[in-house]
């Protein structure tokens, strides 16, 4: 490849923000769009693609036609990308008789790349434990208010007397006939509150 460092600075600008894969043919055939800007794909089927600096890494070990393999910038862009260079594909790529010292930093730096994204995917799961429980907590609140049905307690749907007959009592403190309710016994018949979003509220407020 004549210009590493012209193909790389475009890995790096069409890539923030978003993921871009390209299709396994362009790399293969050396017709990755490096220099020019990438167009959608039109296909009805999803393809089978690659990231862009996975790209990269196949033409510069993979030449197509008359172009030589240029193991030093294939290394300096491992050691420059570490996270963003999908490690099998790497070493797929890689001549198998590499040193492994030759290997080192990328290695280092993949293998912390991995587990920042292992250690973020823990405290996502921590946080959505810790919410679960919060809601438990909730709920088991809620359902040790005391509910009391007087003769005169009347549903907040129909205007009739609860009586002796089923009824639902809502976060709101409306009470009301169970046949009254409706389906969703999550939106209060009367206000229309979904109390399901008191849940995920900060405050617990609708």
């Amino acid at each position: 490849m004549a210009d590493v460092p012209a193909a790389e600075a475009y890995c790096a600008r069409v890539s923030v923000g978003r993921d871009v894969a390209l299709s396994l043919a362009e790399c293969a055939d050396g017709q990755a769009p490096f220099g020019r800007p990438q167009q959608p794909s039109t296909d009805a089927e999803p393809r089978s693609a690659v990231g862009v600096y996975d790209c990269l890494l196949r033409v510069l070990l993979r030449p197509d036609g008359e172009g030589e393999e240029d193991l030093p910038a294939a290394l300096a862009l491992l050691r420059r990308h570490p996270d963003e260079v999908d490690a099998l594909v790497a070493l797929e790529l890689l001549p198998a008789d590499m040193p492994l010292a030759a290997l080192s930093g990328w290695l280092h730096g993949s293998v912390s790349a991995l587990r920042q994204g292992a250690r973020a995917a823990q405290v996502e799961r921590n946080l959505a434990k810790t919410d679960s429980l919060a809601l438990r907590a909730q709920l088991g609140e809620e359902r040790r208010q005391p509910v009391t049905i007087k003769p005169g307690t009347l549903c907040a749907v129909c205007g009739k007397r609860i009586g002796t007959t089923v009824f639902a009592r809502y976060p709101s403190g409306i009470v009301a006939h169970f046949a009254c309710s409706g389906e969703n016994l999550h939106v209060c018949p009367v206000t229309r509150e979904d109390f399901r979003r008191r849940a995920f509220s900060p405050t617990g407020a609708p």
